[in-house]
């Protein structure tokens, strides 16, 4: 019995340590050199850290208002970012034909509960079209 416990113990193991790993998200956008990937990566960073303000709900609210307002001005380089699974704020996923893409992120003002919001980019003949979905019931949903 304890040989096949050890067994398993070490198959676990192994398959653990050939698992690929999947890059930190700081690490997935420093790939890109336009500017967007800095930018993205500080707002992220000032969201996580406002979070830990106790109270200071305002500051969180406007932190996400203003990484709405960059991934709208950068619409174009957001089909650019790889689909992602968990990079412990954000999220990407594009279709197959890379005509709609979609960026959701943990906005850290839900408390103990998680709250989401998305980014729908979809590509059209005059450029890039764009609409945010807010988990929330204070109407904040926007066109553009």
């Amino acid at each position: 019995m304890l040989k096949i416990v050890l067994a398993i113990t070490l198959a676990i193991e192994v398959i653990a340590c050939t698992r690929p790993s999947v890059p930190h998200f700081k690490q997935l956008v420093s790939d890109f050199d336009n500017g967007f990937s800095q930018r993205l990566a500080q707002a992220v960073q000032m969201i996580d850290s406002a979070r830990y303000n106790q109270g200071d709900f305002d500051s969180l609210a406007n932190l996400n208002n203003k990484f709405v307002k960059l991934l709208i001005s950068y619409r174009d380089s957001v089909f650019y970012l790889p689909d992602t699974l968990d990079y412990d704020f954000i999220y990407v996923v594009k279709s197959k034909d890379k005509n709609l893409c979609i960026v959701s992120w943990d906005t850290r003002q839900g408390g103990t509960m998680i709250e989401y919001a998305s980014m729908i980019f979809w590509k059209k003949s005059n450029g890039v079209g764009a609409k945010y979905l807010a988990d929330s019931v204070d109407g904040r949903t926007e066109n553009t």
